[in-house]
């Protein structure tokens, strides 16, 4: 079952958001509960948490695939936040996030085709 997260306020409607998996990988983003637009999440806005074994305050962190990521210092115990939240189709119809990336290999990908 996954937690239900809130994100911060949305700007398109000013009403709540919530955190979402957007992508494989672990990306994530905070989607606006009236509209579903979806928009980044920013360290700063990451939810504070408890453990669920040891119920200590859980610390955010970015892990090596550059996720958001929790650990708590007192038991060991961490995960990644996308593998805790929805998916984005369990609650919003499409609405694309594009990242870098998807620039990149589209460029890559029109520079290719030109060759």
């Amino acid at each position: 079952m996954a937690l239900i997260l809130d994100g911060s306020i949305s700007y398109c409607h000013q009403s709540r958001s919530l955190i979402v998996q957007s992508r494989e990988g672990g990306f994530v983003t905070q989607n606006c509960l009236v509209c579903g637009k979806p928009r980044s999440l920013s360290f700063s806005e990451l939810p504070g948490l408890l453990c669920g074994k040891c119920n200590n305050p859980l610390e955010p962190f970015i892990d090596s695939f550059k996720n958001y990521a929790y650990k708590c210092l007192t038991c060991g115990t961490s995960f990644e936040l996308a593998s805790v939240v929805p998916s984005w189709e369990e609650h919003f119809d499409y609405d694309g996030f594009a990242i870098d990336s998807d620039y990149d290999e589209n460029m890559n990908n029109k520079w290719k085709s030109k060759k």
